[in-house]
């Protein structure tokens, strides 16, 4: 993305935000105890009204199910912006906590891989999967037809965490401008001096 593009963010009023946290969350977690209707409505808060927070962070505490989860999740989104400064330090750090909540290193790393793919592709899932495997993040099988099924688990879980996007065609997913950004942002903010790879904007996979 163009450092001089400008994106025109719409924000939700509270009622609208609140609905569409509420609707992502579920109303199984929201009932589970007492005390998590409160404690939701004050992350619901930290959203700033955008609906791409919204809804990442909602799917992301779907599975929460105690008020001390809760309440981290509330410093967390408090604090972030501190820990994180620069560029999207009101944004990307409430979208990293969707990241954070991913199960595994693995599924971490094959994340911030999907930034390298060109801004609006349809990426391929065999070809995804293809290359996670030959970066070597597959770990549980040393074959590709194996891996396969640990590569659509993994697709299926980021997109569950709406950091991947399906498309109208089953084969192929998408990754949000914004989540692209946030992905490069957190390549380069916490990749500095770890055993990971960086990313640039104007890079790709070949």
């Amino acid at each position: 993305m163009e450092a001089d593009k400008k994106i025109k963010v719409e924000c939700l009023t509270w009622t609208e935000s609140w609905e569409l946290f509420r609707m992502k969350l579920g109303e199984d977690t929201l009932d589970f105890h007492p005390e998590i209707p409160e404690l939701a409505q004050a992350v619901a808060q930290e959203c700033c009204g955008l609906p791409l927070v919204l809804t990442t962070t909602g799917r992301a505490m779907a599975c929460k199910k105690t008020p001390q989860e809760w309440k981290y999740a509330i410093e967390v989104l408090r604090n972030s912006a501190s820990k994180f400064p620069g560029m999207g330090d009101k944004v990307f750090p409430l979208l990293k906590y969707s990241y954070d909540c991913l199960p595994t290193e693995v599924a971490r790393s094959c994340f911030l891989y999907c930034a390298l793919y060109p801004e609006d592709s349809h990426i391929s899932k065999f070809d995804l999967i293809k290359r996670w495997f030959c970066e070597g993040f597959l770990d549980e099988f040393d074959d590709m037809k194996r891996a396969q099924n640990q590569g659509y688990n993994i697709i299926g879980t980021l997109i569950h965490a709406c950091l991947l996007e399906e498309t109208d065609v089953d084969y192929y997913v998408k990754l949000h401008d914004v989540i692209r950004d946030m992905a490069l942002w957190i390549a380069c903010e916490t990749g500095k001096g770890q055993d990971k790879f960086l990313v640039q904007a104007g890079g790709g996979v070949n």
